[in-house]
């Protein structure tokens, strides 16, 4: 478990973009407002109002907890894993591949066997 959390801390700050003590007010409203303008542009005017309120690290990761709830599945980008897609596009090759095959061996099999002519006694 000690390795999962050594991971996600590592993510996080990759990701994080810290900004003074007194920027981040204005830093969360920025915030706020682009998420607001993509998923409710109707509602852009409640940011300041929630800026306010999220006047802390902890309000602010609540909030968009859920923000992103509210507005899911549209706040979430599903990403198909590399290798997986590779392995799909290779299996679907290899089932075309098979299926011609067999379409192939089907043609080939029906024009050898061609009905004998019925001989007619006179």
């Amino acid at each position: 478990q000690m390795e999962s959390c050594q991971a996600y801390d590592s993510e996080q700050y990759a990701h994080c973009e810290c900004v003074a003590k007194e920027k981040a007010p204005q830093k969360r409203q920025d915030i706020l407002r682009k998420f607001y303008k993509k998923f409710s542009p109707d509602s852009i005017d409640k940011v300041e109002g929630l800026a306010k309120k999220a006047d802390s690290v902890r309000k602010m990761a609540s909030l968009m907890g859920k923000l992103v709830k509210k507005y899911y599945p549209d706040t979430i980008q599903r990403v198909k894993n590399p290798q997986a897609e590779m392995m799909e596009k290779l299996m679907k090759e290899n089932k075309e591949k098979a299926k011609a095959e067999t379409d192939t061996k089907d043609e080939e099999s029906s024009e050898e066997h061609v009905p004998e002519e019925e001989v007619q006694e006179l």
